[in-house]
């Protein structure tokens, strides 16, 4: 399915943000409420394991140390971390860990996952702006956690001055396709800004004439609860989406956001999967 929207889909579009313009307040993910409907859009998704996947393959080609140093930017919870690192094992002999993620729900969670079982692991609660370390990194990992960065270029040019230098920096990061333009139109009225996607990225990775490659991953999500108005599970997927409590939202635009999710989504085995691509971006 192609990015640019259908005439049906940009009328929904332009009926969603007349809705907008009515609003004074959106209401804002609280911290739980961000970790509860990540987790729920997450499982609803192939996109991790396409991700894996890729990973797996870049690393039978790129990751050509015995000891691996890591740093999860982002890091989140630790789930998708224990992911990865089962997968960077399997093409290297050991791994240390670091994590570091603004959220302290996230970086309890991600403590607790990887005690006992990765043998170096340290993790901090902090923007990436302000982490300081003296470690070198074999890899740096930005993984869906870019989009909310203040200062986007100073925060990739610094991340490749933490890299050894064979070291390798790897964005996975979505593009402002079908499904995040609803993310993008609610960021612009919370924040009057937008989040970053790989349209704002590779020209800054591209300028730093560092090699660059490029990998399209085009993955879906199961919407179709989220079409049910009276799913919890679906409201969860929904506010995930839209980045916002949608429950407290005027009626019609939920209507609204529904029905554009039902227009972007194709049908299989009786599901409604709505595009979700990544891109996998390796410096």
């Amino acid at each position: 399915m192609p990015d640019t929207p259908t005439e049906h889909q940009q009328a929904l579009l332009r009926e969603i943000d007349h809705e907008l313009m009515q609003l004074d307040h959106l209401p804002e993910l609280s911290d739980q409420r961000y970790h509860e409907t990540h987790d729920t859009f997450e499982a609803a998704s192939n996109q991790r394991a396409m991700i894996l996947e890729w990973l797996d393959g870049w690393a039978a080609t790129s990751l050509e140390v015995e000891r691996a140093e890591v740093l999860s930017v982002g890091c989140g919870g630790g789930t998708m971390d224990l992911q990865i690192v089962e997968t960077l094992m399997g093409h290297c002999g050991s791994l240390a860990l670091a994590g570091v993620d603004p959220n302290p729900l996230h970086t309890r969670a991600f403590a607790d996952c990887f005690a006992d079982r990765v043998a170096e692991v340290t993790v901090a609660t902090s923007p990436f702006e302000e982490y300081e370390t003296d470690h070198r990194f074999d890899v740096i990992h930005f993984i869906h956690c870019l989009y909310y960065f203040e200062d986007l270029e100073q925060s990739l040019k610094r991340a490749l001055t933490m890299l050894k230098p064979s070291g390798k920096m790897l964005v996975l990061n979505a593009p402002n396709g079908l499904l995040n333009h609803l993310a993008h139109r609610i960021w612009k009225r919370q924040w009057n800004r937008t989040a970053w996607y790989t349209e704002d990225i590779l020209p800054i990775v591209r300028r730093t004439e560092r090699p660059v490659q490029v990998d399209r991953l085009d993955a879906w999500v199961d919407v179709t609860s989220s079409l049910d108005e009276s799913s919890e599970h679906g409201r969860l997927i929904l506010d995930f989406i839209v980045q916002a409590e949608t429950s407290r939202l005027p009626a019609r635009l939920q209507e609204l956001l529904r029905d554009y999710l039902d227009a972007i989504a194709r049908s299989e085995d009786g599901r409604r999967l709505a595009p979700h691509p990544v891109d996998a971006i390796a410096v």
